[in-house]
């Protein structure tokens, strides 16, 4: 399978085997994510390794009851990390004051997801699944207390990360001309949109909070 397959292949995993991942794996996971590109080269992440069940059982609380972060073996929150970046700036007699600009912000965080991304799919090519969890984030302060994260320390996200028991089947896209605009922005009228749309997901008959929640529900 090439790497244009195995990526258009990939899909979100909440079901896995009660298989421990080899630490060799986990060192070429790290590997990855420690590659990843960078604005700036500062690298303004940490990644906490969660495999302990105890610690999987609270994750699963915080992350809002999901059932899966339990189950998975190997669960990688993703935090940023500006108490590293600004610790050295004091080290070197200099203030750092990113943790106060927006697109500090922002940059560091497509520099976060850049990282989950690379090792999403390395371990796609390896045989192993994933799901990414963005629920924690109602939960920062608990977070903290539980897995001891310091001031200047987001935790943003969880890769939960085993071998799957099974596949989900293919859910619906959007088309990709939707999203893609050649040279500058390309604006839908109403009426693209709802074309748009209706050819993702068909003619919506209910109320779209329900339907979003069932067809949520329908792809685990």
């Amino acid at each position: 399978m090439d790497l244009y397959e195995l990526m258009m292949k990939r899909r979100s995993v909440r079901a896995f085997q009660d298989q421990t991942i080899p630490e060799p794996i986990i060192e070429k996971l790290l590997d990855v994510a420690n590659n990843a590109p960078s604005g700036g080269n500062i690298q303004p992440l940490s990644i906490i390794l969660v495999r302990n069940q105890e610690a999987r059982e609270k994750l699963a609380q915080l992350a809002g009851g999901q059932p899966w972060v339990k189950n998975a073996p190997l669960s990688m929150i993703f935090c940023l990390d500006f108490y590293r970046v600004k610790k050295w700036a004091e080290m070197c007699q200099t203030d750092f004051r990113g943790q106060q600009a927006l697109n500090h912000f922002l940059i560091a965080y497509a520099d976060l997801m850049a990282a989950a991304q690379n090792v999403v799919i390395l371990a796609e090519s390896l045989g192993l699944a994933s799901v990414y969890i963005g629920s924690i984030q109602h939960e920062i302060d608990e977070m903290r207390k539980t897995f001891e994260i310091p001031e200047y320390v987001l935790p943003m996200m969880v890769l939960c990360l085993g071998y799957p028991k099974s596949i989900p089947r293919t859910i619906p896209k959007l088309k990709k001309e939707a999203i893609v605009h050649q040279e500058k922005y390309r604006k839908i009228e109403d009426d693209g949109i709802r074309k748009t749309f209706d050819e993702k997901y068909g003619k919506i008959d209910e109320d779209m909070e329900k339907y979003l929640e069932r067809a949520f529900i329908e792809a685990l």
